[in-house]
């Protein structure tokens, strides 16, 4: 039993490393050259789940119509209110990257809902903390102050295309909209764990996290439609030749030729249409992968893992697109990192008794 388990631990490590960290690359390759693209993006990435998990949660009936959906674990009402917090997080996120947001600064600030969610979680959900969580909590809030003020002369997204002198506003509007995403996915967070107590149906939240998004999308068709005839213009390349540069060793190279995959050298697509399909397999590997783990391990195991998960695709980003990051930068970085881990290893603190609460009040 304890080496299946860690058969499949092993295997949600790789869906979580390997899809989030290549996720991350492929968002930065297309906001890069469309800044803008937030929406078609997250409309595609939704679109995507939504119909593979649609697969484990249609069932086939005898009746005058074959399918129906699997009885639901959480109720219905608690889906609609999740849906909505899930997909305004998802668009500010993806939006917030048009207003000069580097990657970077991106995946730190990102890093920083552990103060929102504590602040929240004592207001509203009568949640109490150790003095090493709050530690850790300030940590991490100092980190992203740091890095934020480091980056207050925003670097453009991409360097040959836009202007240096853009205004600080939209700087500071892609700051206000990181800010807003991030209470929202606290608020979020909070009703993840509320809905827990029906069980932990990981795939059937994935299909109603998505599934019920996608007609809020039909907001933003005129933008989408924009967007999609950006990706359109955007440079060919050989689908053969691309194949190719995967392959790294012999076996690959064998593979490659024993299939002919050069016969598919002569077919071009717009580069920005394959990076969107790369990302949305990424983006399911990797929220399948961050829904298993939810339900195979404690909070506290998410958060070491989703944070040693930033920190290394905060490094691929700076490494393969080369950023310029000042020593403010790296110290937020660094400070975001370990408050996390210590805020993680940090003991709960006891929740008041009754007569304690009683008193309080008296």
């Amino acid at each position: 039993m304890t080496f299946l388990f860690f058969k499949e631990m092993l295997f949600v490590l790789a869906l979580i490393f390997g899809g989030c960290c290549s996720n991350v690359f492929t968002l930065e390759v297309m906001v890069r050259v469309v800044p803008s693209s937030g929406n078609l993006i997250t409309f595609a990435q939704f679109l995507f789940v939504a119909v593979e998990a649609s697969l484990h949660q249609i069932k086939f009936q005898k009746s005058w119509w074959p399918f129906r959906l699997r009885d639901r674990v959480v109720p219905l009402k608690d889906w609609i209110i999740m849906v909505i917090l899930f997909w305004s997080v998802s668009v500010l996120n993806n939006y917030a990257l048009g207003f000069r947001i580097s990657m970077p600064l991106h995946i730190i600030f990102r890093s920083g809902s552990l103060l929102v969610s504590m602040i929240i979680g004592y207001t509203f959900f009568n949640r109490r903390f150790s003095t090493r969580q709050v530690i850790g909590v300030l940590l991490v809030t100092f980190g992203v102050v740091i890095s934020t003020y480091a980056s207050r002369k925003p670097t453009a997204t991409h360097a040959d295309t836009i202007p240096e002198d853009i205004p600080i506003s939209e700087f500071i509007m892609g700051i206000c909209l990181l800010t807003l995403a991030l209470v929202i996915s606290c608020f979020l967070g909070q009703f993840q764990q509320h809905s827990a107590k029906y069980g932990k149906e990981w795939r059937e939240g994935v299909f109603y996290m998505h599934a019920l998004c996608l007609p809020t999308f039909g907001l933003f068709y005129k933008d989408i439609m924009t967007q999609v005839n950006l990706f359109n213009q955007s440079e060919l390349i050989s689908i053969g030749e691309l194949i190719k540069s995967f392959c790294s060793n012999s076996f690959m190279i064998n593979v490659y030729e024993f299939f002919q995959l050069h016969l598919l050298n002569d077919i071009f697509f717009p580069i920005l249409w394959v990076a969107l399909f790369m990302n949305m397999i990424t983006q399911y590997v990797c929220i399948s992968g961050v829904s298993k783990l939810t339900s195979m391990a404690s909070s506290v195991t998410v958060n070491l893992v989703l944070s040693v998960r930033k920190f290394m695709s905060l490094i691929l980003s700076i490494l393969l697109f080369k950023h310029q990051l000042t020593m403010g930068n790296i110290v937020g970085a660094i400070l975001v990192i370990f408050g996390t881990i210590v805020y993680s290893i940090a003991p709960n603190a006891a929740l008041p008794s009754t007569s304690e609460v009683e008193k309080k009040n008296k």
